[in-house]
């Protein structure tokens, strides 16, 4: 009897091993002690308290970064949570070469692929600090290679696998809804029928319910009043709106928005992809569009065209942000990394086409030679992830950079005893409450913003006192709050909070270092001799 040929064997395994820890070693390497930037605060200091980070929670992420903070090594959060992004971006390469040598049947384009997913520059960035999005690309990649292998083996196992991940991924990052359309076109054009199947459809929903279990951990978290706490999701109500990022909300940037200024972040999208992919990568991607199309691969190409297209283009013209800056830019190229996943996956059919094609030009009437030339030429192209890798290594060796820890520790150091600081901003505040939290700098601050107001329950008394009981909007509360606090104790902030007409008084702002402190009634009278002294004084602590 004929030994059956499994696709998955002992043997199979060996390459992206050696893949996988070879990244790794890079990786951990690179990855950084500091807090960084972004969101990074947040969901670190999240975990250290066992709290729930902003919306929409993310709770699986939640879980996996206190597993990682528990593990014995003597390093920070940072470090210590940024494994589960090493991880998951390493164990993506795995899957994207599984998803090539699937498709192109060539070992050596899936290790080109890999690698060249590995070094470049997003990925290998987010892969190196404590964010969600290494874990998200694995998702995707995962769900892919899972549909793909139902789409062509029609096996119900592959389906239950895709059901339970599906639900899985949704717990971790909601932008996951955005590729659900690529999975159903994949799974009804294998086998439309199973909607015919209600037991089948009973089994795939109670597996996607499964795989929101994490979900649970919000309120369960949120109860017992960590910290940490958005939107205090222990009731129903809460839970929802914090789920749903009610906070932030869901609807596009206002309609007054020229449709070319959407046209100039999308054409901003595709320059940065360009740039970064380099000019052989994006074309040899393009080649892979056209190879799948050649090749009658058309519930594929649909696929994996509309996961790409949703997640970037789309995505970038329905959730406008106009590029003013460099931060901002920063800001929302992170959402660029998702939709390259798809496009690496095109890459390995371009690169198929095109050794294919150069070969084939080769004068040889040995088949077997054109395949040894078809195979050099493959090999040549090992040059993309090795140019990617000797680019990018030194400017994303995030190891020794700690620009994220100095920020929050500037901003604390060099306040009196017991002040009060209100910070506007997300990386302010989230490196800032980092700073406090996980390496135990300045506790005795009270930072504050717009969402925790509700934190301070005499303060809120004060407020209602003002104003009459009348409801009057957040950021008056937030003002009537400072002037509240300044009262007792000393109050600094990030920018010169001022009311918006004239029903409350006017706050009096002097500079002190980076930040401003509300005056009392001896800074008011300080000489200029004296003012330029405190300033001088401020600065040597940084």
């Amino acid at each position: 009897m004929q030994k059956r040929k499994s696709f998955f064997n002992l043997k199979s395994v060996f390459i992206p091993l050696i893949i996988f820890l070879a990244v790794f070693g890079t990786y951990v390497h690179n990855l950084s002690l500091s807090v960084f930037g972004g969101d990074v605060g947040d969901f670190v200091s999240a975990i250290v308290t066992h709290g729930v980070p902003h919306p929409s929670g993310y709770p699986l992420f939640t879980m996996l970064g206190i597993l990682a903070n528990s593990l014995p090594f003597n390093m920070t959060a940072a470090w210590k949570v940024g494994l589960v992004s090493v991880l998951a971006a390493s164990f993506s390469l795995i899957f994207l070469y599984i998803i090539t040598l699937l498709l192109t049947k060539n070992k050596m384009i899936a290790i080109i692929t890999s690698l060249y997913m590995a070094f470049f520059s997003l990925f290998w960035l987010y892969a190196e600090i404590a964010e969600v999005f290494s874990l998200t690309i694995l998702f995707i990649l995962l769900l892919f290679l899972f549909s793909i292998l139902f789409y062509k083996t029609k096996k119900t196992l592959y389906l239950y696998v895709v059901s339970f991940f599906a639900g899985l991924s949704l717990s971790h990052h909601e932008i996951i809804l955005a590729i659900f359309p690529s999975v159903a076109i994949l799974v009804f054009s294998a086998n439309w029928r199973i909607i015919k199947s209600p037991l089948l459809i009973d089994k795939c929903l109670g597996l996607f319910l499964l795989g929101l279990l994490p979900y649970l951990y919000i309120p369960i978290a949120a109860s017992l009043h960590p910290l940490v706490n958005w939107d205090q999701a222990y009731t129903l109500q809460n839970f929802i709106h914090l789920v749903t990022r009610g906070d932030y909300g869901w609807q596009p940037t206002s309609g007054t928005i020229s449709i070319s200024f959407k046209f100039l972040a999308v054409l901003s999208y595709f320059e940065k992809m360009f740039i970064e992919l380099t000019p052989a990568g994006s074309f040899l991607i393009l080649l892979g569009m056209f190879q799948t199309l050649r090749k009658k691969q058309f519930a594929l190409f649909s696929a994996l065209f509309l996961g790409f297209f949703l997640t970037g283009p789309f995505y970038v013209w329905y959730g406008f942000v106009p590029l003013l800056s460099g931060f901002v830019m920063g800001v929302i190229e992170r959402f660029y990394l998702i939709s390259s996943a798809f496009l690496f996956v095109f890459f390995g059919f371009g690169l198929e086409l095109f050794s294919t094609l150069l070969s084939s030009i080769i004068p040889t009437d040995n088949k077997k030679r054109r395949g040894i030339y078809k195979q050099i030429i493959i090999v040549i192209f090992l040059i993309l992830p090795i140019a990617l890798f000797n680019i990018n290594f030194s400017k994303i060796d995030l190891h020794a950079v700690w620009v994220g820890d100095n920020l929050g520790t500037d901003i604390l150091q060099p306040l009196p005893k017991n002040s009060v600081l209100a910070i506007e901003g997300d990386t302010a505040f989230f490196n800032t409450e980092y700073m406090q939290i996980a390496r135990n700098v300045r506790r005795d601050i009270t930072l504050t913003n717009v969402i925790s107001l509700n934190d301070h329950k005499n303060i809120m008394q004060d407020i209602a006192k003002t104003t009459g009981g009348k409801d009057v909007p957040t950021d008056i509360k937030f003002l009537i709050a400072l002037e509240s606090f300044s009262k007792s104790r000393p109050v600094f902030a990030t920018t010169q909070f001022q009311f918006r007409d004239n029903l409350y008084p006017h706050i009096n702002w002097i500079p002190y270092g980076i930040l401003f402190k509300i005056a009392d009634k001896q800074e008011m009278q300080l000489t200029e001799p004296q003012f330029i002294s405190l300033q001088e004084n401020l600065f040597k602590q940084m």
